[in-house]
C-alpha cells in the first residue's frame, strides 16, 4: 500500500512540477516523439520523476530520524520540504499538525507550543544529513540545467533552483546559481555584499573629486557677461568652468569647486570620459531682479523660451554652455546647479535625456546627493495611487535631508499598488509620479552599488537608442519580473 501511495504522491508532485511551466525539451510534455529521434521529453520526464520519488522517500526517512533524535523543529522543516514536492502527502500533513475537516479538506491546527530541537548534537548533524539526502536529486536537476541551459528561461531556472533549495536550503552551488553568497550566517544577494564595498569606494571617489579640484582664480567679467547689466559680486574661473554670482563671493568660488568635483566624480563612478562644453559657465542669481535681467538680456533666449524659464527655479540655457539658478536659497542653488551639470553630462556625453525618465532623474538625484548631501531638484506629477494628502506628505518627507530614501522606496515597493517597472521604464521625467521617482532612485542605486561593472554598458546601450527594457535584461541576464524582485529583495537586505 505504501508503494502505491508513493507513486500516487509522485505523480501529483510531477503534475505540480510540470504545471509550473518547466518544459526542458518540448513545447509540451504531451508532444509526440519521432520514431527515429529519441524522445528527450520522455527522458527528462522520467529522470525528474525518478529523482523526485527518491527525494520524497529520503526526506520521509530523514523526518523519522529527526523524531528519533528529538529535533522537532528540524523535523517540521523536513515535512514542509516534502509538502513542497508532494502537496498531497499525508505523511507531511499529519507531521505538520494538519487534520481533515468535515469536508475532507486538510486544515492546520494552531499550535500551543512551537517545536524545539532537544538534542543539540543531532541538530548540528542535521545539515550534513539533509545535504546527503538531497544529493541524488541535486545531481539530476543540475545536470538537466546544464544540458538544457539554452532552452531554459530565467523564470524556469528560478523555479528549478527554488525546488533545489527546498531539498537543501544550504546548497552552496544552488545559491551560487541564484547569485547569492553567505553573509553573517544568512544567504543574501551577492549584490548586497558587493554594494557595501562599493559604497565605501564611492565615498572615497567623492573625497578625491573635491581634493583634486583645480585652484579657482578671481577674474573680471568678460564682454558677454557685462551685457547682462548685473552687478556681479564675484567672478571665478578654472580650466573647466567660469562662475559668476550675485550672492557671496564664497558661494561663487564654491561653485567652481562643485562643478570640478561633479565632473571628476561622474567620470570616476560611471567609468566614462564625459566633458563639459568649452564655454561652460554657471550663474548664481540671488535676487529676483537678477533673474529678470539675466533672462531678458541673454542673447539666445527668445520670448517663448523666456516665458517657460520664468516658471522654473533654474535651468541650463539651450544653445549655450550656461547653467543658471535663481532660487533665493544658497542650498537650493548649489543643489540645482550640480543636478543640472549632471544632466548636461548625461545628455551630451552619454545620450541620456529627460525622455529616459527613470535613469535621467534617478541617476541625477543620486549623484547630487553623494556630492552635496541634498536631493532638492526633482519634478513629479500627482500620484496615480495615493490620495492627495498622502502624496504631499511623501513629497515633504523626501525633501527632508534626514529622510532615508531607500527605506521609503522599500515601503513603496512592498505595497501591492507599487509602480509597474515595465511602465516606469517607458516614461519621461514629466510623467513620473512620486512613487516612480522613488523606484527610479532605488533602481539606479542598485545598479550603481550592486551592478557597477554592468551599469556603464546599460547606459551605453540606452544612449545608443536601445530600449531601457532591452538594455537592462540584456546586460543583467534577468527578465523584468526578476529585476523587480531582485531590487525589492536588495532594498530589504541593504538595511
Amino acid at each position: 500500500m505504501r508503494q502505491v501511495r508513493e507513486w500516487r504522491s509522485a505523480l501529483g508532485a510531477l503534475a505540480i512540477f510540470l504545471g509550473g511551466g518547466v518544459c526542458l525539451a518540448q513545447p509540451s510534455w504531451g508532444a509526440t516523439c519521432s520514431s527515429v529521434l529519441p524522445c528527450r521529453a520522455t527522458d527528462i520526464r522520467g529522470e525528474s520523476l525518478q529523482a523526485r520519488l527518491q527525494l520524497i522517500g529520503a526526506l520521509e526517512e530523514l523526518a523519522e530520524w529527526c523524531t528519533k533524535e528529538k529535533i522537532y523543529a528540524k523535523r517540521m522543516a523536513v515535512y514542509r520540504s516534502i509538502l513542497h514536492f508532494d502537496s498531497e502527502s499525508a505523511v507531511a500533513r499529519r507531521g505538520l499538525g494538519f487534520v481533515r475537516n468535515s469536508a475532507g479538506e486538510w486544515v492546520e491546527k494552531p499550535r500551543r507550543v512551537e517545536p524545539r530541537d532537544w538534542d543539540k548534537a543531532a541538530a548540528r548533524e542535521f545539515s550534513t544529513r539533509r545535504s546527503a539526502v538531497a544529493e541524488d536529486y541535486r545531481k539530476t536537476m543540475l545536470g538537466l540545467l546544464e544540458t538544457h541551459a539554452e532552452r531554459i528561461t530565467p523564470a524556469e531556472m528560478e523555479r528549478i533552483l527554488d525546488d533545489l533549495l527546498f531539498a537543501d536550503p544550504d546548497d552552496p552551488r544552488v545559491h551560487e546559481l541564484r547569485g547569492e553568497v553567505s553573509s553573517d550566517g544568512k544567504w543574501v544577494l551577492a549584490q548586497t555584499v558587493g554594494a557595501k564595498k562599493r559604497r565605501a569606494e564611492m565615498r572615497n571617489m567623492v573625497r578625491q573629486a573635491f581634493k583634486g579640484v583645480p585652484k579657482a582664480e578671481e577674474v573680471l567679467p568678460n564682454w558677454r557677461e557685462e551685457q547682462f547689466g548685473i552687478g556681479w559680486k564675484a567672478v571665478y574661473a578654472t580650466p573647466i568652468v567660469r562662475s559668476l554670482g550675485t550672492g557671496t563671493p564664497e558661494e561663487v568660488k564654491r561653485m567652481t569647486q562643485a562643478m570640478a568635483a561633479t565632473h571628476s566624480y561622474f567620470n570616476a563612478v560611471l567609468s566614462v570620459e564625459a566633458k563639459f562644453p568649452e564655454d561652460f559657465t554657471v550663474f548664481t542669481l540671488a535676487r529676483p531682479s537678477d533673474k529678470m535681467a539675466f533672462l531678458m538680456n541673454h542673447p539666445v533666449v527668445e520670448q517663448a523660451y523666456r516665458d517657460f524659464l520664468f516658471k522654473l527655479d533654474g535651468s541650463g540655457i539651450q544653445g549655450s554652455g550656461d547653467l543658471a539658478h535663481w532660487s533665493d536659497q544658497p542650498t537650493r542653488r548649489l543643489d540645482g546647479l550640480v543636478r543640472q551639470a549632471i544632466g548636461w553630462l548625461l545628455a551630451e556625453s552619454l545620450g541620456i535625456y529627460p525622455k529616459h525618465g527613470w535613469v535621467f532623474e534617478g541617476l541625477g538625484i543620486y549623484l547630487t546627493r553623494e556630492l552635496v548631501g541634498t536631493r532638492l531638484t526633482w519634478y513629479v506629477r500627482p500620484s496615480e495611487y495615493l490620495v492627495e494628502a498622502d502624496d504631499n506628505a511623501l513629497k515633504q518627507r523626501l525633501l527632508d535631508t534626514r529622510t532615508n530614501w531607500m527605506n521609503e522606496a522599500a515601503k513603496v515597493l512592498a505595497d501591492e499598488g507599487r509602480p509597474s517597472l515595465a511602465l516606469l521604464l517607458g516614461r519621461d521625467v514629466n510623467q513620473l509620479t512620486t512613487e516612480d521617482l522613488l523606484y527610479s532612485y532605488a533602481l539606479v542605486a542598485y545598479l550603481l552599488e550592486g551592478e557597477s561593472e554592468k551599469f556603464p554598458a546599460i547606459l551605453a546601450r540606452i544612449g545608443s537608442g536601445d530600449s531601457s527594457v532591452s538594455a537592462l535584461e540584456g546586460e543583467l541576464g534577468v527578465d523584468l519580473k526578476g529585476i523587480d524582485e531582485r531590487v525589492i529583495r536588495w532594498l530589504n537586505e541593504r538595511r
